[in-house]
């Protein structure tokens, strides 16, 4: 079963992403874990092995790019956590407008810069219609 993760400290943002996906995933196949906080996320990303994980950039305490970097770092001591994607939220205050960035696999996060160059999709906000499939494009890499 494939595991997917929603970070965001905004409540209704993370629920209405959740709703989303819930809605439109076959639950048999892929089931989602949501976290309000980088603390949260970090002890459940400790505790699982996630194929996709969904992050806004701009956390209370923190930034998707922190998580990132635990990823990475989490990635590397245990040694088991490859090619995992990751997804992440960017407010206005990255980039103008509010976005979602999809990065694929822990390759690109060794050396990232604040840069938007490493994210290899754009997808803007408000979520399309078809953001479901777009999940579940990125858990079949």
């Amino acid at each position: 079963m494939k595991k997917i993760l929603i970070v965001d400290d905004e409540n209704e943002v993370r629920e209405i992403m959740y709703a989303l996906l819930e809605l439109h995933i076959d639950s048999s196949e892929v089931e989602l874990f949501e976290a309000s906080s980088f603390e949260t996320a970090a002890e459940l990303i400790e505790k699982n092995h996630f194929h996709l994980i969904i992050t806004d950039l701009c956390l209370s305490g923190a930034t998707g790019f922190d998580l990132m970097n635990f990823v990475r770092q989490t990635a590397q001591n245990k040694m088991t956590r490859t090619g995992i994607e990751i997804a992440a939220i960017a407010s206005k205050k990255y980039g103008g407008t509010t976005k979602l960035l999809a990065i694929t696999g822990l390759a690109e996060l060794i050396d990232y810069s604040d840069s938007f160059t490493m994210f290899s999709k754009i997808i803007e906000k408000p979520f399309p219609d078809n953001f479901p499939d777009l999940v579940m494009d990125l858990l079949k890499n």
